[in-house]
């Protein structure tokens, strides 16, 4: 097994993060990143992606819908060298210091998002916070990376500016209704969708609704989305694969050795 230490070293106390980029993050909930990881980094980790994804040895889960929303693979950097090196990226450790404006951070875990040519449909708009075994004011940071160009044609991300002030539960990803349910006035309001080249990045918070459309191109469309939260976030149950995984228990810390400390 790989190592779980971080070396202190890779979190530079400097970021390429502008203060126009900060802001954006704290005002609208996300931020993209065009060229956060070097393009051919990005290729590299999509070859050891495709790879885990053919392997039946593998931490994998695929939402259990009749239709295939996406193919979802856990804790990749445990494994794999390749996406290891992009899930702790020094400049991305970086970025995730400075947006998360001093507070001690450690990674939750790494996914592969994976949608399959002409066969699955969109994630429609959810809220990612309400599906983790964490507080529900927990402050978290997700970094979704393009490995390979993602365009609306393949399923990149589409935001709603300021949905990180709204407080929600769990939606259907299959339903395209099931956010706006709670939330109508969401309805009407404006749209950021963001298409990245390989390497390219967006960070959100937990609340930041998000969808991506289904994969209509005959490529394979891979992400690798990486989740950091405070040291000191507790566990609020076992539902998760994770802690399932884990053991742990409600208000229990989550251990260093499977969520190692970045800050």
């Amino acid at each position: 097994m790989l190592t779980t230490s971080v070396p202190a070293s890779l979190v530079d106390s400097s970021s390429s993060i502008s203060d126009a980029q900060v802001h954006r993050f704290m005002h609208d909930g996300f931020v993209a990143l065009p060229s956060l990881v070097p393009a051919q980094q990005a290729l590299e980790g999509r070859t050891a992606a495709m790879r885990i994804a053919a392997s039946s040895d593998t931490e994998g889960l695929t939402v259990p819908t009749q239709e295939p929303v996406f193919h979802q693979i856990i804790n990749v950097w445990r494994s794999d060298a390749t996406l290891r090196g992009i899930t702790f990226a020094p400049q991305l450790l970086a970025a995730v210091t400075r947006l998360a404006g001093g507070r001690p951070m450690r990674l939750f875990h790494d996914q592969l998002f994976i949608k399959y040519p002409d066969t699955s449909v969109a994630t429609e708009f959810h809220q990612d916070l309400p599906y983790w075994p964490i507080q529900s004011d927990t402050f978290t940071i997700s970094a979704w990376i393009a490995l390979g160009d993602i365009t609306p044609d393949h399923g990149c991300l589409t935001f709603i500016p300021g949905t990180h002030r709204l407080r929600g539960s769990a939606s259907d990803l299959r339903s395209s209704s099931s956010l706006m349910e709670m939330y109508p006035h969401l309805a009407f309001s404006e749209r950021a969708t963001l298409p990245l080249a390989a390497g390219g990045c967006t960070l959100h918070q937990g609340y930041a609704a998000h969808r991506a459309a289904p994969n209509r191109t005959s490529e394979i469309r891979i992400a690798l989305s990486v989740i950091f939260f405070p040291q000191d976030a507790c566990c609020a149950g076992d539902w998760h694969v994770l802690t399932k995984q884990g053991g742990w228990r409600q208000g229990e810390r989550f251990p260093d050795v499977f969520c190692p400390p970045i800050t």
